[in-house]
């Protein structure tokens, strides 16, 4: 791949652009709205959501895959991989799972690779953040539906660029989140840093006690989350 992470974020910039004067002024009003109500970060609650839409993987289909029931609710870990590693069954010359690095508990932090055989490429990542369900499902649903429209001879920007998905960065406090109710609201990974801010920035004039949520770690990239990832994207 041999791009670093700051690399990727100006292909990621400038992919964006050109994919909005190309690829997607090809798109004629297309939408699609993912079904998930953002009012509790609840495990409690999902799990009744997911009483009353399960059994979604036996009909997922190529072309409908945005449809499934399963974008319904919040997903735990278990069930994101069994849905994602269906999609890998049915597209197996399209998708592909791929390890991208630990987490500080020793959880491995899966990616999945969407490719066409392109020698550029774009790097998405969510829920750096434990408690930000929404950007790990959004991930997904935005996965399934580019599938979907390669399925049905839609534009999309796997035309371009191979592309790299990563749902869930903090393993460890999303796990977390389903099972301790104090844990509901956190942000941090188990080592207690905001991966958000484990990266390399401009450097932050006042000191963050290890408490605050915002707490930024050691030095950037002293989380092996982030220092995995980074090592990934320069391989």
């Amino acid at each position: 791949m041999k791009f670093s992470f700051l690399s990727a974020i100006a292909l990621f910039a400038a992919a964006a652009t050109a994919q909005t004067n190309n690829t997607v002024a090809d798109i004629n009003g297309r939408a699609r709205t993912l079904q998930e109500n953002y009012e509790l970060n609840d495990g409690d609650t999902n799990r009744e959501c997911h009483k009353q839409n399960g059994n979604y993987i036996p009909s997922l289909k190529a072309g409908q895959y945005s449809t499934s029931a399963y974008h319904n609710c919040f997903r735990t870990l278990d069930q994101i991989y069994e849905f994602t590693d269906a999609l890998i069954a049915q597209n197996p010359n399209l998708l592909s799972k791929i390890a991208i690095s630990k987490t500080y508990n020793g959880a491995t932090i899966y990616g999945y690779k969407l490719t066409k055989g392109h020698s550029q490429s774009l790097y998405f990542q969510a829920q750096l953040h434990a408690r930000e369900w929404i950007a790990g499902a959004s991930i997904l649903f935005s996965l399934a539906s580019i599938l979907d429209d390669i399925t049905n001879n839609k534009p999309t920007a796997a035309d371009e660029y191979d592309l790299y998905f990563v749902p869930i960065v903090n393993i460890d406090g999303f796990e977390n989140t389903w099972n301790d109710f104090l844990s509901r609201k956190q942000r941090k990974n188990a080592n207690g840093v905001d991966l958000n801010r484990n990266w390399p920035s401009l450097p932050n004039p006042e000191i963050i006690h290890p408490d605050d949520d915002t707490y930024p770690g050691l030095k950037p990239f002293s989380e092996p989350e982030t220092a995995g990832i980074n090592d990934w994207l320069k391989t």
